[in-house]
């Protein structure tokens, strides 16, 4: 497999100079930047004789995004006070803040204390937190879009939590977790601390003298119990395949691909309108409206996400009533009747709302399928998606 190292790095530069505009003086270097990139990328691929489709995924993602461009219509600067492009915004101990939280969400868990009251110092505490680290991005002229990694990923988990229904269930995992981990044999050495947090992988696990650390991916949130015992068994005790695979296939699944999704749109915006590089998600908002639901839907916030995801391309949420579309379908490929079914899929959500049954959280009810089908070629746009997705991973 061809590996150009470098690749994803610059393609990430490269969209956040796009999302802070990009000013008529420095356009046509900007362009010149971009072609450079990809015809470095286009010759290392033909001298290995292979083409940029047998790049490694993320590689591959980088060079898909940077050849879709639009480079004739680049965004102009917003007129407000930004950092300058490609700056990481840092702030110190956010990451040893999620853990102390992670944390008292864990020891909640084996409390005696009124859950309710538990509930009320938990939620302060996480409020307290994101408000801050949101007054210093605005006292550094910057937005949590600007975060280094490992802040903007705590950030975005604290703001996930600050919804009431996501911390009723995130505290409902843990407690699910811990009566499995008190009735499993043999008997931990030592104490076991579990965090369910926004990971970078499914799990990860550090052994110390007094205790035993395990972070569980927050995608697991909605996990049933079978599940759950499968990723305690293969993280805590024996792996073992059919573990394995359960916790796999968990992790390819749309219910955790939909609440990473919901996490990651809490960093921001990828453009300051909805208008992207090839589809405008205002344009599909009335198209949809209009045809499907007679104009009777309210506009809610619409907006484009910082990645590529290539498993979940939408997501709405509730509470900032904001509608979210992948940033995979804005390319010249994907035709406007795709984006517009996405569009529709999400409306459906604001039209049905969410049902909790058991502490689990159901957004495709009956009703909620059976008005799914009335889209036109209903299953033909299914199978369109799923071919997005394999091309994304790398399976087409």
């Amino acid at each position: 497999m061809i590996r150009i190292k470098g690749l994803v790095r610059a393609a990430s530069q490269i969209r956040q100079q796009l999302q802070a505009g990009i000013r008529p003086a420095v356009a046509q270097p900007f362009r010149e930047q971009v072609a450079s990139i990809l015809r470095k990328v286009e010759t290392f691929c033909a001298r290995g004789g292979a083409t940029p489709d047998f790049l490694p995924t993320r590689s591959r993602q980088a060079y898909r995004y940077l050849k879709g461009l639009n480079l004739e219509h680049l965004p102009l600067p917003s007129t407000r006070g930004t950092r300058a492009a490609g700056a990481s915004l840092r702030i110190k101990n956010v990451v040893k803040i999620g853990d102390y939280l992670a944390d008292l969400c864990w020891q909640q868990t084996n409390s005696r204390a009124n859950s309710d009251t538990t509930h009320v110092r938990i939620r302060r505490d996480i409020q307290h937190h994101a408000d801050a680290i949101e007054k210093v991005c605005a006292r550094q002229q910057g937005n949590p879009t600007d975060l280094a990694t490992p802040t903007r990923r705590v950030y975005c988990w604290l703001r996930f939590l600050l919804n009431e229904d996501n911390l009723a269930q995130h505290l409902a995992a843990l407690a699910q977790a811990r009566v499995i981990v008190e009735h499993s044999q043999p008997q931990l050495d030592r104490p076991l601390r579990l965090y369910l947090v926004s990971l970078d992988s499914l799990w990860r696990k550090n052994q110390y003298n007094n205790a035993l650390l395990l972070r569980v991916n927050e995608g697991f949130l909605t996990a049933d119990q079978e599940v759950w015992e499968a990723l305690i068994g293969t993280a805590l005790y024996q792996r073992n395949r059919d573990h394995d695979h359960k916790v796999r296939d968990f992790g390819e699944s749309e219910e955790f691909s939909e609440v990473i999704f919901e996490l990651e749109t809490f960093a921001g915006l990828s453009t300051t309108t909805a208008r992207g590089q090839h589809h405008d998600l205002e344009e599909s908002f009335h198209r949809v409206n209009d045809t499907y639901f007679q104009g009777s839907i309210s506009k809610p916030n619409l907006a484009w996400s910082r990645t590529q995801t290539v498993q979940t391309f939408g997501h709405y949420q509730a509470g900032r009533d904001m509608v979210t579309l992948s940033l995979s379908l804005d390319q010249p490929t994907v035709p406007p009747a795709l984006v517009d079914y996405l569009m529709y899929h999400e409306l459906l959500h604001k039209k049905h709302g969410t049902t909790v049954v058991n502490g689990r959280r159901l957004v495709h009810t009956p009703a909620f399928k059976s008005d799914e089908r009335n889209f036109p070629d209903y299953q033909a746009v299914g199978h369109q998606l799923k071919e997005l997705a394999l091309s994304l991973r790398g399976r087409a």
